[in-house]
């Protein structure tokens, strides 16, 4: 019915990583085996993760799934592995002190929160554009005009200035859109999905 907010994922590693960008992170994958940590098995931080290095850049790198953000970033911090894909909310205060590094983010551009940090469209992956989205669904019986009306309240909430700082506040873009608007990108999403998994061989825990 409508699509709230989307949240790239980020590629980052530990302070102590001699990788400074992604450039230099695929070069050590290449001659170390490594590993990254995501926030768990299918979510975008794990697929993003997997098909950029195990698929895209042929790198072999092993996913280590944690449940949620806190604990993988918990690992990261005790560089067990050096390596993560996942969201950038939890991460991002360590990213401030210095403890946790940013290489790259899956938006199709540079984000307000992290301006320094490439893109891997920027880093060669032009394919790359993922984001976690929060969306607002109704059963499929829902009457037209009830969807109609919740959609134009959810797209008008979203011009808040109070709404909008909000989503700032956890590194969220707003969305919003008309009703085919969201139809088409769930298709499309459903659709780019499914061949990462089938890409990449991700299997639930």
């Amino acid at each position: 019915m409508a699509v709230i907010a989307r949240q790239p994922t980020l590629i980052l590693a530990n302070a102590n990583s001699p990788a400074r960008n992604l450039t230099e992170l695929l070069r050590l994958a290449k001659d170390s085996k490594l590993a990254f940590a995501t926030p768990g098995s299918g979510t975008p931080g794990d697929l993003t993760g997997e098909n950029l290095f195990n698929v895209l850049a042929k790198v072999d790198m092993t996913p280590v799934h944690f449940r949620r953000s806190g604990p993988a970033v918990a690992a990261l911090l005790a560089n067990e592995p050096s390596v993560g894909s996942l969201g950038i909310v939890t991460p991002l205060p360590h990213l401030k002190t210095g403890r946790l590094r940013a290489l790259a983010v899956s938006s199709a551009t540079r984000i307000a929160a992290l301006p320094d940090v490439p893109t891997l469209v920027e880093s060669g992956f032009p394919s790359l554009q993922d984001y976690l989205w929060i969306g607002l669904f109704l059963p499929a019986r829902t009457p037209s005009a009830i969807a109609q009306k919740l959609n134009d309240s959810v797209n008008r909430a979203l011009q808040s200035s109070d709404i909008r700082e909000q989503l700032k506040t956890h590194v969220f873009e707003p969305v919003g859109g008309s009703l085919p608007e969201t139809a088409q990108f769930v298709k499309a999403e459903i659709a780019k999905w499914r061949k990462v998994v089938l890409d990449t061989g991700a299997k639930p825990e």
